[in-house]
């Protein structure tokens, strides 16, 4: 909002020869305020980075897109993707701002020209009145619109963006013309509205678009009521904060990448904070200083040379830093393609796919999939009939749940090697549906694929056949180890029963334990085994994360049972009340596999092989513990018939 103020304040009464002069000085202001030091920024947090994440293609990824305006689009694509880095791991991730005001820089010159803004002749200030109302009423209208159906969407894009943009636009032309309106605003007291945009932050997400409405109004009103004999006025124009206002791009660049890098390594603590702190304030003065004071204000034939000195440089960083990332991060492994990674001498194997099938995350992964219209269409890439029935029986397995399910695709693709068994494997949502989880007022997750897998299943499966189901339930109704409250309340997690009413979390367990038994008991009364496999372990950090630091505490990779079960307890009960009702359901206990001596560990007894990862999903070495425990039932099932 503020950029859309001062953008069009540096262009009234700007006088230019033409369209192609007025254009070329406006982007090469814009290039020579924001691309020096956001370059220098990228090359230098690319190496840091390297050397902190095991795996920082998604950062460095982010980090390129940033240099050409593009990283809210890059990020918009992660958002949906339920592996992608966590944002407050992305070095860059707040890079999708200044992608949102660059590209808004595309159209506002344009804007301008046509409306004859720039030359102030009769009538202009009233067209760009108009066209930008215009355009703030259908940017605002599409904001709550998209924001309701996608909000991912709505927070990235620049067209639900520009209204905030444009708002500043429309602040400069009423100021300039004492509207009336202004005119009110001004006798606001600016503290006061400063003080409201702080409590307005501790607003809940749920009420994201009120929210970022509020929060424009209220600068608005900043902006309007400041005036020379007010407090605030008095405040802002003291030296100490006017360099902190010119230090403020390099700030914004900073501030972010020093906090994740602190996640990478220290954490962030109440005793890291005055650190952090400081060390932004002084890199962004470096930056300030030596960058971009230098290429603003400096010597025009000195800022050539400075210039050029600078892009050459970006451009060796960036080289080293990928230099660097490939032969210590990547060809340092057997193979990224296939899944390998080696971090201080262990190895975490990820799953990809299943050799020689096409069941893998890009087809039969809810969140891969994309737009999914037609289940027959997805469900052809997503079973493989290995048809070899040593044991003279001809089964199916149906492999189904979240992500959880989804890690156990290696294991079961040997146990349906060695059984000559057809597998089906779909992956996404809970399964069945948890139909009262809601995520910031609304319900969480489109339900529809794992319906429509349960639907198949029943009218596939017969007697002697295997549906085998895995679910991260401690993500909804427990506390893994990985899970607290606080996340819980960030993610504004909450259930609601069919009439809308809010419930505890084991009640909603209840209900979702009882139409798994529904679901279970339709199956198993013809004959079809269900087998469901318990929790596995969780722990305070991602194995890459833990493993990729030598400043995280041991405590980080081992989890002892009793907490887990402790944790797990309600879940245990309510499962276990299904397995006593039902002949043919089983439990599968991880923990048996997974664990040793009373403790869980990231790393496998042999001291090489990492079980996870990251906090909770299993690698291939870690599925294929789990194999022997699936095998034993299946062959015991197989054996009975």
């Amino acid at each position: 909002m503020i950029s859309g103020y001062v953008i069009t304040s540096s262009l009234h009464d700007r006088q230019n020869k033409g369209l192609r002069d007025f254009l070329v000085g406006f982007y090469k202001r814009r290039i020579k305020r924001l691309a020096p030091a956001l370059s220098v920024f990228v090359a230098i947090t690319s190496i840091l980075i390297c050397l902190f994440s095991p795996s920082p293609e998604i950062s460095l990824r982010t980090g390129l897109s940033s240099l050409f305006g593009l990283s809210n689009i890059y990020l918009l694509r992660q958002s949906t993707d339920y592996f992608g880095e966590p944002a407050q791991l992305n070095v860059f991730t707040h890079t999708w701002s200044l992608g949102v005001e660059e590209q808004f820089y595309i159209l506002f010159p344009f804007l301008i020209w046509f409306t004859r803004f720039r030359s102030q002749t009769k009538g202009s200030e009233r067209n760009l009145f108009i066209a930008v109302t215009t355009l703030t009423v259908a940017s605002l209208t599409g904001y709550i619109y998209v924001e309701q159906a996608n909000p991912s969407a709505a927070y990235f894009l620049m067209l639900t963006r520009l209204w905030e943009m444009a708002t500043g636009c429309l602040i400069f032309l009423g100021v300039q013309k004492r509207a009336s309106i202004v005119q009110k605003l001004e006798k606001a007291p600016p503290l006061l509205a400063t003080g409201l945009m702080v409590a307005a932050m501790y607003l809940p997400a749920s009420v994201a678009a009120a929210l970022t409405v509020t929060i424009v109004g209220l600068t608005s009103v900043l902006l309007v009521s400041l005036k020379e004999k007010t407090t605030a006025y008095r405040i802002l124009t003291n030296s100490k904060v006017v360099y902190i206002g010119l230090i403020s791009y390099s700030l914004y660049l900073r501030h972010w990448s020093v906090l994740s890098i602190s996640r990478w390594t220290v954490g962030i603590h109440w005793w890291t904070v005055p650190f952090q702190m400081v060390l932004t304030f002084n890199l962004a003065v470096g930056s300030y200083e030596w960058i971009e004071k230098p290429l603003r204000y400096g010597d025009e034939r000195r800022r050539r040379w400075i210039n050029l000195t600078v892009g050459v440089m970006s451009i060796l960083i960036a080289a080293l830093a990928l230099v660097f990332l490939d032969r210590y991060r990547l060809l340092s492994a057997v193979s990224r393609n296939l899944g390998i990674i080696r971090i201080k001498g262990k190895t975490i194997t990820l799953n990809q796919r299943i050799p020689g099938t096409s069941i893998n995350r890009e087809n039969c992964h809810e969140a891969s999939i994309g737009n999914y219209q037609e289940f027959s269409k997805v469900i052809q890439y997503c079973n493989h009939d290995f048809a070899n029935t040593p044991y003279g029986k001809d089964f199916s397995i149906f492999l189904a749940g979240d992500s959880h399910s989804y890690m156990l695709r290696p294991a079961l693709s040997n146990v349906s090697k060695e059984t000559g068994a057809h597998l089906f494997s779909l992956s996404g949502g809970r399964f069945p549906p948890d139909r009262t989880r809601f995520e910031n007022g609304k319900a969480a997750g489109n339900p529809r694929l794992m319906k429509d897998y349960m639907a198949y299943i029943s009218s596939r499966a017969k007697k002697g056949d295997f549906v085998i189901i895995s679910n991260r339930l401690s993500w909804m109704f427990s506390l893994g180890y990985s899970i607290n409250n606080e996340e819980l309340l960030d993610l504004h997690i909450e259930h609601r029963n069919l009439s809308g009413d809010k419930i505890t979390r084991d009640d909603a367990l209840k209900i979702w334990t009882y139409e798994l038994y529904k679901y279970s008991k339709s199956l198993t009364q013809r004959g079809v085994t269900v087998i469901y496999i318990l929790p596995f372990s969780e722990f305070k950090e991602s194995a890459a994360h833990y493993l990729a630091n030598t400043f995280r505490s041991q405590d980080c990779s081992i989890v002892t049972i009793e907490h887990l079960q402790k944790r797990y307890s309600r879940i245990y009960a309510d499962l276990k009340s299904i397995e006593s009702s039902l002949h043919n359901f089983f439990l599968i206990d991880p923990f048996h596999a997974l664990c040793t001596a009373g403790s869980c560990n990231m790393v496998a007894n042999d001291g090489q092989s990492v079980m996870y990862i990251d906090s909770n999903h299993l690698s291939d070495y870690g599925s294929s513990k789990i194999a022997p425990l699936i095998k034993h039932v299946i062959y015991t099932v197989i054996s009975s018939l």
